[in-house]
């Protein structure tokens, strides 16, 4: 029996320019996608969104971004106008600032050049990790207490490459929780309800000892790798968190330094005093302290100054389709030179495009993780990932 070929991705063009919509969809119908044109934006109901995966939309069409997000769409997005670039970009920010996964964005007149670069940038559905497209409605939170107690949770990771020579460095691991019914769970919701239903600690100590686990079991293999873990504000203030570290990473036969720990720069505005105690006895036995989303929190340099940091981590917002915008060119290239001056070493994440790269080479970023590179993975799936080319 032969089996079914998998459906053609739906594109929706949302544009008032008759002309400028037949050419998107004659472009994306050529690219293997079914298209269909919306010419009145204010036609628009919720069902113009069945089965759609990509929608083009007009700039002008601010109220609907604001709605994709209230039903927290995982539809990608392209966003298109005539107007001044600023304000496209503007437009941009708005929809990312949102939640929303944004491709690009496309000056008019739409050139053929740029929708194909477009498309080449879409992941289908199938190819997606299941937890890309993460349920946002989160359980109730003795759903989670199962879930740690029971098996529910389990750790992915995502490669990070050494940009001037092309190899692996480490990886970052990301916890994930399959719920029995209602499937993957988002980061995003069940990591804050940990914090406010005090599981914040259980979350972490799973995360750690996985981690440290995984990674002794890597080395045995013969990959020396390190991993990155996120820490939430709230467990960092357990004042014996380094001695317990130290103890799990000998334990499992893991050099401290191949642990690093990511910290959000917002954090440490909270309780300077206990973090940097924490912090420092964390560097004096040898584990690596990584600033994490830089760019995106408060006093940041303060911070970089007072904390014993080894790396900074530039936010996927300022990395993502750098070559289109000014501003996060000059933010992520004086982020690299400032680090570099203090003695830090650099990471960028969020690495989508051979664009994105070559600029974070040119100006001398260390590492990197990104679609380009590898997709998020299941710990089981790294040694072969890495055996088979990479690829």
């Amino acid at each position: 029996m032969l089996e079914a070929c998998p459906p053609r991705p739906k594109v929706l063009v949302v544009d008032d320019e008759f002309d400028i919509s037949s050419f998107v969809c004659e472009a994306a119908e050529r690219q293997g996608y079914d298209a269909v044109a919306l010419n009145d934006p204010e036609k628009f109901t919720r069902e113009s969104l069945a089965d759609v995966n990509l929608i083009f939309l007009e700039v002008d069409g601010i109220e609907l971004i604001r709605y994709l997000a209230e039903i927290r769409s995982q539809i990608s997005m392209v966003i298109f106008s005539g107007t001044d670039r600023a304000i496209l970009h503007s437009a941009k920010e708005l929809a990312m600032a949102h939640g929303l996964d944004v491709l690009g964005v496309v000056q008019k007149p739409v050139r053929l050049a740029d929708l194909k670069q477009i498309f080449s940038r879409y992941v289908r559905p199938m190819q997606k990790n299941s937890f890309e497209n993460a349920a946002f409605d989160c359980p109730p939170g003795e759903s989670l207490v199962l879930a740690i107690e029971n098996g529910g949770l389990s750790l992915d990771c995502q490669p990070q490459i050494n940009l001037q020579s092309g190899t692996l460095t480490g990886v970052e691991m990301l916890v994930r929780w399959t719920h029995p019914e209602q499937g993957a769970i988002a980061p995003a919701c069940f990591v804050p309800m940990a914090e406010k239903t005090g599981l914040i600690d259980e979350l972490t100590s799973f995360v750690i000892s996985e981690s440290l686990r995984h990674a002794g079991a890597w080395r045995a293999e013969g990959h020396d790798l390190r991993v990155s873990i996120n820490m939430s504000p709230l467990t960092l203030t357990d004042i014996e968190l380094p001695e317990k570290l130290d103890d799990l990473a000998r334990a499992n036969n893991v050099d401290p330094e191949n642990l690093v720990i990511e910290v959000t720069e917002t954090a440490l505005a909270q309780n300077i005093v206990r973090y940097l105690d924490i912090l420092t006895r964390l560097r004096l036995k040898g584990f690596r302290l990584s600033i994490d989303d830089f760019g995106t929190g408060y006093s940041t340099i303060g911070q970089l100054l007072r904390a014993p940091f080894n790396e900074l981590k530039i936010d996927r917002s300022f990395v993502k389709n750098i070559h289109e915008k000014k501003e996060n060119r000059v933010i992520v290239s004086s982020s690299i030179k400032m680090a570099h001056d203090l003695g830090l070493s650099v990471i960028a994440e969020g690495i989508e495009t051979q664009e994105d790269w070559n600029f974070l080479v040119d100006h001398g970023c260390d590492d990197g993780q990104g679609f380009l590179m590898a997709r998020p993975m299941p710990t089981t799936d790294l040694v072969t990932w890495i055996e088979h080319g990479n690829n």
